[in-house]
C-alpha cells in the first residue's frame, strides 16, 4: 500500500513536467478541446539557437554550478574530518551555526559583494561567481558531511594511525570511501541548489555571464504574449540538468532519508 502511495505522489509531481514536455513538442489541446498532435523539435531549436542565448547560458550554468558544488563539498569534507578531532563542544556546533548564518539573504550584502568583486577585478567572471556560490553552499555541505564523518568508528582512524597513515592519507583511503554515498548525495544537492541560484548571478554577472535562471527570468519578463510551447521548451531545458543529476544519483540520495536508506539495504 505504501508503494502505491509513492507511485501516486510521483505521478502527481510529474504531471506539470509531462504537460510542459508534451507542450514543448507541439502536443497540446486547442481552444475547442481537441488535441493538436504534431511532434516537432522546432521550439527547442528556437530557444537553443535563437537570440535568447539559452544554449550558452546552459553551458555557463553547468560549469559554474559543477565547479561550485565540487569546491564546496571538497572544503566541507576536509573541514568535517578536522571537526571530527575537535574536543570542544562549541567547535562541534560550528556547522549548525554556519548553516544558520548562511540563511541570511545575499541581497543583504549584495552591494558590498559586488563592489568588492569590482575592486578585485573579478566582477562578471565565472571563477568569481563559482567561488561565491560555493561559499553559499559550503555551510549546508559541512552540516551534512560532519554528521556522517562523526558517525565513523574511531577504530578505523586508530588502525590507520598504527599503519603509519597520515591524516591526509586516512581521509583519502578511509573516510572518503566510507562516506562516499553521502559525499555524492551532498554534491548533487549542492549542484541543484547552485543551478537554481538567481540572486547571486544577478549581483555578480552583467554581460559575459548569463545563467539559465537569468535567461528564464528575462524571457518571462519581456515576453508580453507568451508562446506556451516555446515557454515549455525553455522550462524543460532549464530543468533538465537538475533532473538528470537527481535521477543518476538517486541511490546516493537515499543517504539523506534514513527510512529509505534502511529500506534499501
Amino acid at each position: 500500500m505504501r508503494g502505491l502511495w509513492r507511485w501516486g505522489a510521483l505521478v502527481v509531481f510529474l504531471l506539470p513536467i509531462l504537460w510542459a514536455f508534451f507542450a514543448s513538442i507541439d502536443v497540446v489541446m486547442d481552444g475547442r478541446g481537441d488535441w493538436h498532435v504534431a511532434p516537432s523539435l522546432e521550439h527547442y531549436e528556437e530557444v537553443l539557437t535563437g537570440s535568447m542565448g539559452l544554449a550558452a547560458a546552459t553551458v555557463q550554468s553547468l560549469l559554474v554550478s559543477a565547479a561550485a558544488a565540487v569546491l564546496a563539498v571538497a572544503l566541507a569534507f576536509a573541514a568535517a574530518v578536522g571537526l571530527r578531532r575537535a574536543r570542544s563542544p562549541w567547535v562541534r556546533r560550528a556547522p549548525a551555526v554556519l548553516l544558520l548564518v548562511s540563511l541570511m539573504p545575499p541581497l543583504a550584502y549584495g552591494a558590498a559583494l559586488a563592489d568588492e568583486a569590482k575592486a578585485l577585478g573579478v566582477f562578471d567572471s565565472p571563477a568569481a561567481l563559482a567561488v561565491v556560490v560555493a561559499g553559499l553552499g559550503l555551510p549546508l555541505a559541512l552540516w551534512v558531511l560532519a554528521g556522517f564523518v562523526a558517525e565513523l568508528p574511531r577504530e578505523l582512524e586508530e588502525a590507520a594511525a598504527l599503519d603509519g597513515c597520515s591524516l591526509a592519507g586516512a581521509t583519502w583511503r578511509i573516510f572518503l570511501p566510507a562516506t562516499w554515498p553521502a559525499v555524492l548525495a551532498t554534491l548533487v544537492v549542492v549542484f541543484v541548489l547552485s543551478w537554481n541560484r538567481f540572486d547571486v548571478p544577478t549581483l555578480l554577472a552583467f554581460d559575459r555571464i548569463q545563467t539559465v535562471p537569468m535567461v528564464l527570468s528575462s524571457f518571462i519578463s519581456y515576453e508580453l504574449e507568451l508562446d506556451w510551447p516555446t515557454a515549455a521548451a525553455v522550462l524543460i531545458v532549464g530543468m533538465l540538468p537538475a533532473i538528470v543529476a537527481v535521477v543518476v544519483a538517486q541511490r546516493a540520495l537515499r543517504s539523506f532519508a534514513p527510512a529509505l536508506r534502511d529500506e534499501g539495504r
